[in-house]
């Protein structure tokens, strides 16, 4: 719901590309030779080629998930697609990561070679990323997914779940790095860093939140505050949130399932507490005066960007006298 922004992590993840782009290149230049499956089982081959680009390191061909989940043979098996498939996923790759950054989220998925979707799922996202010295001696900054968490917060002064306004995300590991258009379906923006915002854990999974789904046309917190565009209502005790009458917005709804969250007694009740006791605490303060509506709108945005719930209470403020 809150707008927000990725600016202190942009420059690091947009290095970090960097690598992924010179891998991508790497694959398309070695599948052009005529000898490729011949070279291919020469000893150090790819060794040597990596160890010659710029941008790359041998090592990262001894990252591997698991004893029997390794990155050469999987690299083997990309370089030995036809080049015609691998620079057409090259262009998608391009286009799709041109579209998020500049907070185009309405793509298309398109249909990628399995060895591709491994590659950057299981490694480029989640192996390479942890691994210290990529970030120290490829991309030259200490980096981790707790400090991209950290970044973020920082920024943005917001401590509550940007997408619910709902849970809080203070805590490192009840923060996760979300995927808002997810890599099991668009692999190539896993580490796209306008693809990737801190959630609650509820909103990350499938069932309570998004999890894989997609939703088109929508809009996300990069580009639009999306709870201004939302209209809560209150009726005998439940809360409710009117249908949107911008698809976009409310395909947003739709997938994080707000108006269930919403709807939950549990959530219905620790809002109209909170805006209670928000209320009570405004209205007792000696040092203003009259009660002012400005002030407690200023109050519950300030203490809403750490606890959550702002939109909602600035909504229900009209109800104030039947909670």
């Amino acid at each position: 719901m809150w707008k927000v922004t990725n600016e202190i992590n942009r420059p690091i993840l947009s290095r970090y590309v960097d690598i992924i782009n010179s891998m991508f290149m790497l694959f398309i230049e070695l599948s052009k030779s005529g000898t490729k499956d011949d070279d291919l089982e020469i000893e150090n081959f790819l060794e040597s080629k990596f160890t010659d680009d710029a941008n790359l390191d041998s090592r990262l061909l001894n990252i591997n998930k698991s004893g029997s989940d390794r990155i050469k043979p999987l690299i083997k098996d990309i370089i030995k697609l036809d080049t015609n498939i691998l620079e057409t996923q090259f262009d998608i790759y391009i286009h799709q990561n041109n579209e998020a950054i500049k907070n185009n989220y309405n793509i298309v998925p398109e249909v990628h070679p399995n060895c591709l979707v491994k590659i950057f799922k299981d490694y480029f996202y989640d192996k390479f990323f942890g691994v210290s010295w990529i970030w120290t001696d490829l991309v030259g900054k200490v980096y981790t997914r707790g400090m991209f968490k950290t970044n973020f917060k920082d920024e943005n002064k917001i401590y509550v779940c940007p997408y619910c306004d709902s849970d809080t995300i203070s805590n490192e590991r009840n923060a996760w790095i979300e995927h808002f258009l997810p890599k099991s379906k668009f692999p190539f923006l896993s580490c796209n860093y306008s693809n990737l915002i801190p959630s609650c854990t509820s909103c990350n999974v499938s069932g309570s939140g998004k999890g894989e789904e997609i939703r088109n046309p929508i809009l996300n917190q990069y580009t639009t505050q999306i709870g201004d565009h939302l209209k809560f209502e209150f009726d005998k005790g439940e809360i409710t949130i009117v249908k949107n009458s911008n698809d976009s917005i409310e395909n947003f709804i739709e997938l994080l399932k707000l108006r269930k969250r919403y709807s939950e007694k549990g959530v219905n009740n620790s809002i109209l507490t909170v805006l209670k006791v928000n209320y009570n605490t405004l209205l007792g303060a000696k040092d203003i005066g009259e009660f002012d509506e400005d002030i407690f709108f200023d109050f519950i945005h300030d203490t809403g960007r750490i606890n959550g719930y702002y939109f909602v209470q600035k909504n229900l403020f009209e109800y104030i006298n039947e909670i």
